[in-house]
């Protein structure tokens, strides 16, 4: 029970920073977007 409860807790871990990440991409494609669009 207690390694299933460790397990979880890692899991999560793991899941926050690929959420975190994955928005951390998302807002640098967004701003090479906009970099894009103010050259052209």
């Amino acid at each position: 029970m207690v390694i299933v409860l460790f397990l979880e807790q890692r899991f999560q871990n793991y899941y926050a920073i690929i959420l975190r990440s994955k928005k951390r991409i998302l807002n640098l494609s967004k701003k090479q977007h906009e970099f894009r669009e103010n050259l052209f």
